[in-house]
């Protein structure tokens, strides 16, 4: 969790606790305050909520997805699956249930760095086609904490990966120029505001809104440079 790992090539080795493993990542980790993420509260302020209500869904994955081609159609079912059969629950701001599916892969056959490779390539499409965001989570994973960059907090003992609705709070997550282009961040940002303004996103608050227009306009801006 606080050493960057240089190999991100590495393969799952599989357990009977790869389900418990992360079971307890969600309720031991997630769930609870960590002084290492320099914020209150519980690392992932959603989880608590998620558990209660019972609106995390798993999707397993093993050894019968042997390559990039059958992973990436795979992850597009489950997409699918998640589009329309696990749909929010409206009631209203404070009430709503909006679901969350765990794509589990307990497979030997896959690497660390082809689950990153595939988030990557498909989290354009799942933002601006969808609203969704698509999330990667395992051993050698180095992305870090928010507020504190020597803390790498997305590894989990068996790969995820993540498929839930855009909250207000993703805007951070939309203009990493080391993953894309300033035309696809641009198109992200866009159809965050658009949920904001259509009133679909979660949590939304001005100071999230005044953030994603001054990102636009500074990607803008580069481009008329």
């Amino acid at each position: 969790m606080f050493h960057k790992c240089e190999n991100t090539n590495r393969y799952h080795i599989k357990s009977n606790t790869d389900y418990l493993s992360i079971c307890q990542y969600i309720r031991e980790f997630l769930c609870k305050n960590n002084e290492c993420m320099n914020k209150p509260g519980p690392v992932c302020p959603f989880m608590p909520g998620a558990l209660k209500q019972q609106s995390i869904y798993f999707f397993l994955v093993n050894d019968q997805y042997t390559n990039k081609n059958r992973l990436i159609k795979m992850v597009q079912q489950c997409k699918n699956d998640f589009l329309y059969k696990l749909k929010p629950i409206i009631r209203n701001r404070d009430k709503s249930i909006y679901k969350c599916l765990i794509i589990l892969i307990r497979s030997s056959n896959i690497s660390h760095s082809l689950i990153d490779e595939i988030q990557t390539e498909l989290k354009p499409e799942f933002i601006i086609q969808h609203g969704l965001m698509f999330g990667e989570f395992h051993q050698s994973t180095n992305s870090t904490a928010i507020r504190n960059e020597n803390v790498y907090p997305f590894r989990t003992i068996a790969p995820l990966l993540v498929i839930r609705y855009m909250v207000a709070n993703d805007i951070i997550f939309l203009n990493q120029k080391h993953k894309y282009s300033i035309d696809i961040r641009m198109s992200m940002i866009k159809k965050y505001l658009n949920l904001y303004h259509s009133g679909l996103l979660y949590r939304a608050k001005t100071n999230y809104l005044e953030d994603a227009n001054k990102i636009l306009e500074e990607l803008s801006s580069s481009i008329r440079e």
